[in-house]
């Protein structure tokens, strides 16, 4: 029986080593399975740049493609802005514009009215007529009533006479004014023209001129005209009378 018994455990004890070989067994192959993944993965890696790189340049151009969205979006959002500060700018330009021609226009209409109203009184004054009153004799019935004017508590209404209208009427009218290089001509009517060398008869003669020579007109001192004229290819310088010139 005892035998038996250390059979038993001996058969026991080499099942059990037989156990303890074949874990052994599983543990070495999964190891080397391991070590042939590893060395896969390493080969992959190391054995394959272009694709890495093509991985890589891919992501780039993601990260290009996105920065350039973001900048496509601040463009748009900068231009936006533009686009409504100069649409600000062109409003309050025109509505300046439209104040400063309504400006203009009113400027335009006032100086319109006081040139109307210039008119109308310049034709009033232009319109009353003077009426210049003779003095009549103690006596006289005024005009119209059969009143005596000799009568002190008489008033004889008189018309009442602008100061504009009465200084027109004392007043001439003023001389016209002679252009310089005016031309005239010589009028001779008893004998030849003559040219002085001063305003006045009694001044030496300068030269006697027949009738319808040129003169052009430099002054005047009184009735004598200073003027220029040519004899012989010469041009001169006299006084002439006004009698003895006439306009073509």
């Amino acid at each position: 029986m005892e035998e038996k018994n250390n059979q038993k455990e001996e058969l026991e004890r080499e099942i059990e080593k037989l156990k303890e070989q074949v874990e052994l067994e599983r543990l070495r192959k999964e190891r080397d399975e391991l070590r042939e993944k590893l060395k896969a993965d390493n080969n992959g890696k190391y054995s394959n740049p272009t694709a890495n790189s093509i991985q890589s340049d891919n992501r780039e151009d993601d990260d290009s493609e996105e920065d350039n969205g973001k900048m496509k979006g601040m463009l748009t959002v900068v231009l936006s802005a533009l686009a409504v500060v100069m649409i600000i700018i062109i409003g309050i330009t025109v509505f300046r514009i439209n104040k400063e021609s309504k400006k203009i226009a009113e400027k335009i209409e006032n100086v319109q009215s006081q040139e109307e109203k210039t008119e109308k009184e310049d034709n009033q004054k232009s319109d009353i007529e003077v009426v210049v009153s003779t003095p009549q004799a103690p006596g006289t019935a005024t005009q119209g009533t059969g009143q005596n004017t000799s009568d002190p508590n008489v008033v004889i209404p008189q018309t009442p006479v602008s100061d504009a209208a009465a200084q027109g009427n004392q007043q001439a009218k003023p001389e016209e004014e002679i252009k310089k290089g005016t031309e005239y001509y010589t009028k001779s009517t008893k004998g030849p023209v003559n040219i002085r060398k001063t305003s006045s008869k009694n001044s030496s003669l300068q030269d006697e001129l027949p009738d319808g020579v040129v003169l052009k007109f430099i002054g005047k001192e009184g009735k004598w005209y200073r003027v220029s004229y040519t004899v012989n290819n010469q041009t001169k310088e006299g006084f002439v009378h006004v009698s003895q010139i006439k306009k073509k």
